[in-house]
Order: C-alpha cells, then structure tokens, then sequence
C-alpha cells in the first residue's frame, strides 16, 4: 500500500468516526431534548395540579365559610326573633300587672275579698298554730280587718274536712312589702296580697299577686304564645 492509498483510507477512517461521532451527538441531543420536554411536562403537569389543588382547597374554605356565614345570619335571626317575641311576652306581662294594679285601685272591696282568700288558702297550705303575715303598708288596714274573719273560714275548714279544732295565731309583720307600682317608677314595688311566714320564717308562703300572676304566666306561657304568634304552631 502506497502512500496515496494509506492517505485515503486514514481519511475515511476518520470521516467515519466523524461522522458516527456527529450521530451520536445528534442523538444525545435528541434524547436530552426528549427528557427536557418531558420534565418540562412533569413541570408544568404538577404546577397545574398544585393550582388546581389550590383552587378547590380555597373553593371549598369559601363554601364553609359562606355556610357559616348564612348559619351565623339565620341563628342570628332566630335569636332576633326569639327576643322579639319574649319581649313582646314580657310587654303582655307588664300591662297584665298594670291593669291589676288599676283593679285594686278601683275596687277596694272586691281586692279585701281577694286578700281574705289568699290569707285563707294560704293558712290552709301551711296549717301551722303560729303565722306572721307580710303586707304592704298600705294594706295594713285591710289585712287587719279581714284577720279574724280568714281565721274563722280556715277554722271551720279544717272542721268540717277533719273533725279537729285547729287555731292559729296571726301577727302582721310591719317589715313591708314594697309600695304598689308607679308608672314610670323601676322601683321594686308590689301589686298586693300577703306573704306568709312561719317558724321564723324557715317556712315561707308566697301569696302576693305578683307571684300568682308569674305563676299564671309560666302555667299559660305555651298558650299565650300561641295566641300571640299562631304562626309559630
């Protein structure tokens, strides 16, 4: 082999490796692009999926919060319309005791009769031989003068139930009731009847006619609102 001939295989030689090297860059190339794409569609794919995530993670935080908010604004309004009605209720209480303050006033006799019933009944509840009874000073008279007609009923009461005589000691106690109502007075006040008392005062009988009528009240409450609110039925 000449020179010429050794010259011109070294040179293809070296084409080839040439040229096989140019293959092999041009596919590391490709490759290296194929895998850049795909992490960059990893990338972007995760990127989206995180967004996505965030956007139903804040969707749904909205939605509890727009449902604790309409839940707040309805137990809200309930409450509104619960103390609405109560007041409404108490409003009704308040001139039922306004209307009975007025009564006593302007029927002196009948309330004397009224007293001597309470007295009575009140005698009957405690059967003790010894009872101190609490008025208004006001009534102090009244209480006074009804005294032995109440002892008398209760006597014959029990007598006629029972066979059995029983007595009992009656003593006003001159620590009075408050005064009866004033308008447009936040005094503690009182609308009238009497207040028992016995062994001292560790029994106690509560026979005002504040206390009957909030008696009255809480029995007839469920009807009352009835009648006030038939909606609510």
């Amino acid at each position: 082999m000449n020179d010429d001939e050794a010259q011109k295989q070294i040179h293809q030689m070296v084409n080839f490796i040439l040229e096989e090297a140019k293959e092999k860059a041009n596919e590391i190339e490709a490759k290296t692009l194929q895998e850049f794409n795909i992490e960059k569609l990893k990338m972007v794919q995760h990127a989206k999926d995180k967004l996505k995530a965030e956007y139903q993670r804040k969707t749904k935080q909205v939605e509890v919060e727009r449902r604790i908010a309409r839940s707040t604004m309805i137990n809200k309004a309930r409450l509104q319309k619960m103390e609405a009605r109560e007041q409404a209720m108490q409003q009704t209480l308040t001139e039922a005791r306004q209307r009975i303050a007025s009564r006593v006033s302007a029927d002196q006799a009948a309330y004397k009769a009224l007293v001597k019933d309470l007295l009575v009944q009140g005698l009957l509840k405690l059967l003790e031989n010894k009872i101190t009874v609490q008025c208004r000073q006001q009534d102090a008279s009244i209480v006074r003068d009804i005294m032995p007609e109440a002892k008398a009923k209760f006597s014959k009461i029990i007598f006629d139930e029972t066979g059995v005589k029983f007595d009992t000691e009656l003593t006003i106690d001159t620590a009075w009731l408050p005064a009866g109502p004033t308008a447009g007075s936040a005094a503690a006040s009182c609308l009238g009847g009497v207040l028992l008392k016995a062994h001292n005062n560790k029994i106690t009988l509560n026979n005002t006619l504040d206390a009957r009528l909030n008696l009255c009240y809480d029995e007839q409450k469920p009807e009352i609102r009835s009648m006030m609110f038939p909606l609510l039925k």
